[in-house]
């Protein structure tokens, strides 16, 4: 997919598409396309896969007109409008877009306003993605109405950093290592039953969703979490592409991985992304053996994160731990493009444990 600015070439196909998703007449935005077009202040930016425009966004400087209502939105580069052909949706095209507008804006500005109707939750959550957040629902934009919803007014402080989570909700019900007690979330004091306040308990195991194990884990006498240093949590990381290894990640396999080399931290994601739609335990994953774990530890590697709740087997884990490289499991890196990013892995301070649970971040700028 190639993102870029709109020429005059483009028009017509950027008419389409804006006659397909909001109907109006073909030569009225042929007009206002081709004025934005022309207009400093105004960017417009096409998607093009196998040649084809298969979306458009425009970003655009506001200034409220004289006589505007006292609610007016405020004064700004606003991101209005993005439109994406069907066979396109969901293929990363409208974030590409809105990325591609916010670098334009960030060139000129320190903020980026955007608005959408509060119905349109998957609009509301890509942007939260990207660093937007509520503002106000009580504005008026001019020629804009939010039929059957209501409007929600977001900004952006820029540059925008980009978070994403690849943690695993806690849940009843979630899968959990075979053996290993269920979690539940139980409820121990209820306002609706008359109590004060409402309170939960949490029933867990240490290694429970996205979680660090400590070096006790699996060597005797080992140190235990809150000993980790937390330098080796947080800090450059690279996310592997491993979604070729059929199989267990061997220290052939990971001989054939593009490798990125002085990364201490590596997250692989393998075919294992699938197997969290499932809420049994599913004991052919794909984790690393003994010879691929010391292939880790010869490269460096300070930590090592996998999409499912083990990063190997036992003779894994020994190598891993014996030479403290702390394993991070139970990752969900469905959404997340291999490439480099910084890691944010914070465990709870639990006293004298074998592991902990993580919200595990990766930040791209």
């Amino acid at each position: 997919m190639l993102v870029r600015p709109a020429t005059s070439d483009d028009i017509a196909a950027c008419v389409s598409l804006a006659l397909s998703h909001s109907g109006g007449e073909a030569e009225e935005w042929r007009v206002r396309l081709a004025r934005e077009l022309s207009d400093p202040d105004c960017l417009v930016v096409v998607a093009v896969v196998a040649g084809e425009v298969v979306g458009y966004g425009r970003a655009a400087w506001f200034e409220p007109p004289p006589g505007a209502a006292a609610n007016v939105a405020p004064s700004g580069y606003y991101l209005v409008g993005l439109v994406v052909a069907p066979e396109a949706r969901r293929r990363g095209v409208g974030r590409a877009l809105t990325e591609a507008r916010l670098a334009w804006i960030e060139s000129r500005a320190t903020e980026a306003w955007y608005f959408a109707n509060a119905r349109n939750e998957a609009s509301l959550e890509l942007h939260r993605q990207l660093g937007f957040v509520e503002v106000t629902r009580s504005f008026s934009y001019p020629e804009v109405t939010f039929e059957g919803g209501t409007g929600v007014l977001c900004k952006a402080r820029l540059p925008y950093v980009e978070l994403i989570d690849i943690s695993v909700p806690l849940r009843t019900g979630m899968v959990v290592w075979e053996g290993d007690p269920p979690f539940r979330i139980v409820q121990v004091a209820s306002m609706a039953d008359g109590e004060d306040y409402n309170v939960t308990r949490l029933d867990a195991s240490t290694h429970t969703g996205t979680h660090i194990d400590a070096p006790r884990h699996a060597v005797d006498g080992g140190g235990t979490v809150d000993g980790i240093p937390l330098g080796t949590l947080v800090g450059p990381c690279h996310v592997v592409d491993a979604t070729a290894v059929a199989g267990q990640l061997d220290a052939d396999a990971v001989a054939a991985l593009e490798l990125p080399a002085d990364t201490g931290r590596l997250l692989f994601k393998t075919r294992n992304g699938v197997l969290w739609e499932r809420d049994e335990f599913s004991p052919d994953f794909s984790a690393f053996t003994g010879d691929g774990a010391e292939a880790l530890v010869a490269l460096g590697v300070r930590l090592a994160g996998i999409d499912y709740l083990s990063i190997g087997d036992h003779d894994a884990h020994r190598v891993l731990l014996g030479a403290a490289v702390v394993p991070l499991e139970g990752l969900d890196l469905r959404a997340v493009e291999p490439g480099p990013y910084t890691l944010f892995c914070l465990p709870l301070k639990l006293a004298g444990t074998d592991g902990a649970p993580v919200r595990a971040l990766l930040v791209r700028e």
